[in-house]
């Protein structure tokens, strides 16, 4: 069997971790897999995989000190993969692509499958770091065997702004397991008596998820409509003062970080996603495999592919998509406007709960495992 690593920063809770672990799982039968990180946070259960941690949690470190620490990770990678013969690497995210693409470099007998979660344009600045590391994104992609795009605008974005050759990139949708998914949405969970209404949204507590936007929007609804808030991050301190400050505290429930939010899923009325980034939000894909009605901006990349809206981009603010409802970020006033439609017509909530899991489907992880292991190889 080939030895197959999965590389990542850490299993700290994201979404794309998440990925990970689904994508470890879904591999083993056919490989010898291991689970290698950066950093020892972890927040997931490992499935029973060994992971092992090349470095220390440095996300507050300085963008020098993380430019400079490339190179030495990048050498610390190669001999591992050199020490464990490692025949392919999959790598998520552009920090650990960069560092996998210097590995290669240093051991040019490995595969490697360097994929892309996020449209990468809308994080890099002008300042001389940034400009840097966009060269060396461009840079390890064309060192890069294989790179899988997470959806179609991740594609365009990696053509048009980093350089990349089309012919060279796969779209391979992330692997999501809907029927674990839908088990462990059977998990009782309780709903207050008084919870009316019910919107849930789930992510890191960090600004790219714009929840100050999600909350100007939750604030004009009805009284009894509340709102669950799954996740952890950086801005949860100021988020809850925000929710202090805006007077809907007593209807915004904080749950923190959560291993099974599908049975929080399960008793809401309705999704609802305030990006104003993402590449494939798969919480989008997790809620629709719940039966949950969706609400989402309809942001650079993901959520339109997703919810399989009838045109190229948002016309007027509000489009009612296949699947669920897309939102203009232009203001918080679109997204009101949609929740209030979920709350008041039973038919159009009702409609969408019908299709959700149909939808779900389409993102099986079977279809992404074997797109794998057709780039792998046997």
């Amino acid at each position: 069997m080939k030895n197959v690593v999965v590389f990542i920063y850490s299993l700290g809770g994201g979404g794309a971790e998440k990925v990970a672990l689904e994508l470890a799982s879904g591999l083993r039968e056919s490989y010898e897999v291991t689970v290698v990180t950066l950093s020892p946070v972890q927040k997931y259960d490992n499935l029973g995989f060994d992971v092992v941690s090349l470095h220390i949690d440095d996300l507050e470190s300085s963008a020098l000190q993380k430019f400079l620490s490339i190179f030495r990770l990048a050498a610390r990678f190669a001999s591992y993969c050199r020490q464990n013969r490692v025949d392919a690497v999959i790598s998520l995210l552009s920090r650990p692509n960069i560092i996998a693409a210097f590995a290669k470099l240093l051991y040019p007998k490995m595969r490697l499958l360097a994929s892309e979660h996020t449209t990468l344009s809308s994080y890099y600045g002008d300042s001389f770091f940034e400009r840097v590391l966009k060269k060396m994104v461009s840079l390890s992609y064309k060192i890069a065997d294989s790179v899988v795009a997470v959806s179609s605008g991740i594609k365009s974005d990696l053509v048009e702004n980093f350089g990349v050759n089309g012919k060279k990139i796969e779209v391979i949708y992330n692997p999501i397991d809907t029927q674990k998914i839908r088990m462990l949405s059977l998990q009782p969970m309780q709903r207050e008596s008084g919870d009316g209404f019910v919107f849930v949204t789930a992510g890191r507590l960090v600004e790219s998820k714009n929840y100050p936007f999600l909350f100007e929007a939750f604030a004009a609804l009805p009284s009894f409509c509340k709102l669950w808030v799954l996740g952890s991050g950086e801005m949860e301190r100021e988020l809850k003062f925000l929710a202090v400050e805006m007077g809907i505290h007593e209807r915004v429930s904080f749950f923190g970080f959560c291993e099974n939010p599908y049975t929080y899923f399960a008793a809401a009325d309705c999704f609802v996603m305030s990006s104003r980034l993402e590449g494939l939000p798969t919480v989008l894909i997790e809620a629709l495999a719940c039966s949950l009605p969706v609400i989402s901006t309809d942001c650079k990349s993901g959520p339109r592919e997703i919810l399989d809206g009838v045109a190229d981009m948002l016309i007027s603010g509000l489009e009612r998509a296949k699947y669920g409802v897309l939102v203009s970020l232009d203001t918080p006033k679109f997204l009101s406007l949609a929740m209030k439609k979920m709350i008041e017509e039973d038919a159009v909530r009702l409609e969408y709960r019908a299709k959700a899991r149909e939808r779900a489907e389409f993102f099986s992880k079977e279809k992404s495992i074997e797109s794998y292991k057709n780039i792998i190889g046997v």
